[in-house]
């Protein structure tokens, strides 16, 4: 079975989301449980990955590619796909 986004975060990106939790817990909250349900980068919503890289104080290059087939910076991929 397919794990979930939140599963496959990076150690250190969960690290930072987590941190952050503690200042913004709803929007934090959120994110984390919109990652556990999801399985699939592009199944998440701009808001969703935009929230995600704000708050785990990320550092991603927007463009096509990585705005819709993910980064590996933030999620770990599992059989080739994020």
């Amino acid at each position: 079975m397919r794990k979930s986004l939140y599963d496959r975060l990076r150690p250190d990106v969960k690290a930072r989301l987590e941190a952050n939790g503690l200042r913004y817990e709803f929007t934090v909250d959120r994110v984390i449980a919109k990652l556990r349900v999801t399985k699939f980068w592009n199944d998440l919503s701009i808001a969703d990955m935009s929230n995600l890289i704000i708050f785990s104080d990320s550092d991603f290059e927007y463009n096509v590619l990585t705005v819709s087939h993910g980064d590996e910076k933030l999620i770990e991929p599992e059989n080739g796909v994020i």
